[in-house]
């Protein structure tokens, strides 16, 4: 949502075959949502949700969204935000087109 979105870029390069628990996969679906990383990503989101909207400059709305991902890097293994990586070959697309498939980690923007 815009929340986050805003503090995050395009694909960092690395591929992923394997999210691990505290990452926030990025998309739409059962999966994805159900996804223990998002599940708590979610809650984090909602317990901040009135501060940020209670923000009155960007400034401020700026370190509510800085500590939900400081809390995000703080997760051990530190959590990363992935989407799914775009396809170059056939035999990714095939993988692309299931659950499985590589993931491409989304930098933040400085």
């Amino acid at each position: 949502g815009p929340l986050i979105g805003q503090f995050l870029s395009h694909p960092s390069g690395e591929r992923i075959l394997a999210p691990h628990t505290n990452d926030i996969l990025c998309g739409r679906g059962g999966s994805i949502n159900a996804h223990p990383g998002n599940r708590v990503f979610r809650s984090w989101i909602q317990d901040y949700k009135s501060t940020y909207n209670l923000a009155s400059t960007k400034a401020e709305k700026s370190r509510v969204v800085n500590i939900i991902l400081d809390k995000v890097r703080k997760l051990s293994p530190s959590g990363r935000f992935l989407q799914k990586a775009s396809t170059n070959s056939s035999a990714e697309l095939c993988m692309a087109n299931s659950d499985d498939g590589w993931w491409e980690e989304i930098d933040e923007v400085k």
